[in-house]
């Protein structure tokens, strides 16, 4: 089973301090002990991580951007936000880490075209071997029941409303539907698990 690591450099909401010399002792304790297959690197635009990369992929590891494609993004451009039914939708949820978990509406065509924008303003720069595309997704209940139970921006009302979903108020229709579902207790998993190295938080994908 190929090893995978994620390594998390800091938010989109300000420029990232990073200790490159500290983050490659860490990472040269890990590398030398297990043979590591891919590594996820992201998101902070305002961080030079060439010789982090550099320093891995001298041990033929394959090194991906990693994009939160709905989400953490919206710092860089005005994308169409996701609309709850009491207006738009701000999660207050912070790991401490400046992940905020805040989306946009991934049913949009117009945010698709911001977050390509996004990618050719501040990553494309012949760093990666590729992309891991994260949050290509609605939110999860970590943003509470009102960012779950989204969107009620105009795009997608109007495709609620079209025919051939229903006839009458679709939305309307699906969102009592969805509120009495909420009466349960959410959960949800991941797919890997955390693991703290050296003092660096990796997630190892399954």
């Amino acid at each position: 089973m190929d090893i995978n690591v994620q390594l998390f450099t800091g938010g989109c909401e300000k420029p990232a301090d990073l200790n490159v010399p500290r983050i490659i002792n860490k990472l040269r304790m890990l590398f030398e002990r297990a043979e590591i297959a891919n590594m996820l690197i992201g998101w902070n635009n305002g961080a030079d991580i060439s010789e982090i990369v550099s320093y891995v992929k001298g041990f033929g590891t394959e090194v991906y951007l990693w994009l939160p494609v709905f989400s953490e993004l919206e710092t860089f451009a005005g994308f169409a936000p996701l609309v709850g039914r009491n207006g738009p939708v701000k999660i207050e949820y912070n790991r401490g880490n400046d992940e905020y978990f805040n989306f946009c509406c991934p049913a949009n065509p117009a945010n698709t075209g911001k977050i390509i924008e996004v990618y050719e303003k501040y990553y494309d720069n012949g760093l990666y071997d590729g992309i891991f595309l994260d949050k290509i997704r609605f939110p999860s209940f970590i943003g509470g029941k009102d960012a779950v139970f989204s969107c009620y921006c105009d795009y997608c009302r109007a495709h609620y409303e079209m025919p051939e979903i229903s006839g009458g108020s679709a939305l309307t229709k699906l969102s009592r539907k969805k509120w009495k579902l909420c009466k349960r207790r959410p959960f949800s998993r991941s797919g890997g698990v955390y693991i703290l190295f050296a003092g660096i938080s990796f997630f190892v994908l399954r």
